[in-house]
């Protein structure tokens, strides 16, 4: 929501854009059907493996970014620390790294991560994450997409809580109408960082969405895996009643339901011979877990991590398979990084260089990825040394005493 306008701070648009009276429509539903993002949030929530793997790609992810830094001039890339610091004490209460942290947890979940630009009469002065369930495209009556002579969204909105009435909102240009509890959003109110665009681009893809059927399917199954788990210890009785010289009656029948429905393993039961008694149990209940495997490892290959780091586990684990696909997983995780890095760039700080008239707008270049301890990256370098690949120098030390989080070298 837009708690600059809810807690009636004195922020105001600055904008220079001009609508169109008479904007073009994209239809706002893709013709094939997609999963909600309150669903999608639910896979993740209740999905051991999807829970897991999407937290451990963005710890992977954030664990570099202790070593994220601005490239560019002083003057710029001090205005932009000093920016980057001050989020989260004018408008919100998120920081600079927590807002990064989910805006990859939701790309990944939703493919769509919107982050707000909260705005004085000058510049940006802070940043507040949007969930992604509230957030959409500003739409006509008809649902569809309303978009400027360049085919751009003219806007967003996003559905606030009812009961919850902001102070100050802004109308909405000609052709979009606001159903429910929505309010409008200018474009340069909000950067919407995307994962995997697809179509017209409007709506992309995240690491859960191509697997919700697999994850669906699993969840039925594990519920069915433990239903059988459990006739194994509380199997189900089958009585049968009478036989050529005593046919059975109603009577019969009811007095052995009743007998029946309170046993347990305490309970002693005695009957003529003419009472047959079987135990109902699922036959090969162990063949189920092939089939739960067969899931996890659709969805492991969806979300592009390693077996071994999806599930925990280093179990059948071949070392340069492993490396392979450490190797891929990087791949994928540079790919995510750069291009939100880039969004930060021209959304966030270009207008901030703009407004402060800045020599130039800094570079955000991210920390490299990295799986390996620092064990095996001391014996690489070691190695290395040793072949005369490199040789000390004060850089070189500074370097490995910041990655083993040692203490600086004093000066003599």
């Amino acid at each position: 929501m837009i708690l600059s306008d809810i807690f009636n701070r004195s922020f105001t648009l600055s904008s220079n854009r001009t609508f169109v009276t008479t904007p073009l429509t994209s239809r706002a539903t893709p013709v094939m059907k997609r999963v909600s993002p309150a669903n999608l949030e639910k896979i993740y929530m209740s999905n051991p493996v999807v829970f897991h793997s999407i937290n451990a790609l963005v710890q992977i992810i954030m664990s570099a970014s202790k070593e994220a830094k601005l490239i560019g001039s002083d003057k710029s890339v001090n205005a932009i620390e000093s920016f980057l610091n001050s989020i989260g004490q004018v408008g919100t209460d998120i920081d600079w790294q927590t807002i990064q942290s989910l805006v990859y947890t939701h790309l990944f979940i939703h493919g769509l991560s919107p982050v707000e630009l909260i705005r004085d009469k000058k510049t940006i002065v802070d940043l507040n994450f949007i969930d992604p369930k509230s957030f959409d495209y500003a739409k006509n009556s008809m649902g569809n997409i309303v978009l400027d002579k360049y085919l751009r969204p003219v806007g967003y909105t996003q559905e606030v809580p009812f009961g919850m009435v902001p102070t100050k909102t802004i109308p909405p240009p000609k052709g979009v109408s606001l159903s429910g509890n929505k309010i409008f959003l200018p474009p340069e109110r909000v950067v919407v960082f995307k994962a995997y665009e697809v179509g017209d681009r409007f709506y992309p893809l995240g690491l859960i969405e191509a697997a919700y059927d697999t994850c669906i399917r699993h969840d039925a199954a594990e519920a069915g895996y433990a239903n059988a788990q459990r006739r194994l210890g509380y199997p189900l009785f089958d009585a049968t009643i009478g036989d050529l010289n005593h046919p059975a009656t109603e009577q019969h029948l009811q007095s052995a339901a009743n007998d029946l429905k309170d046993i347990n393993e305490r309970t002693s039961y005695a009957h003529p011979d003419w009472v047959k008694l079987n135990i109902l149990e699922s036959r090969h209940p162990e063949k189920l877990r092939n089939v739960l495997d067969y899931y996890i490892e659709q969805e492991i290959t969806n979300l592009g991590l390693p077996r071994a780091f999806a599930l925990g586990t280093g179990k059948d684990t071949n070392r340069n398979v492993l490396e392979r696909q450490e190797y891929m997983t990087k791949l994928l995780l540079k790919d995510i990084i750069y291009r939100t890095n880039r969004k930060w760039e021209t959304h966030v700080f270009a207008p901030i260089c703009k407004a402060l008239k800045l020599p130039d707008v800094p570079k955000y270049e991210w920390g490299e990825i990295t799986f390996e301890d620092l064990d095996r990256k001391a014996e690489r370098l070691a190695r290395y040394a040793k072949q005369g690949l490199i040789t000390p120098d004060k850089d070189l030390e500074s370097h490995i005493r910041t990655a083993e989080n040692l203490p600086k070298k004093s000066e003599s």
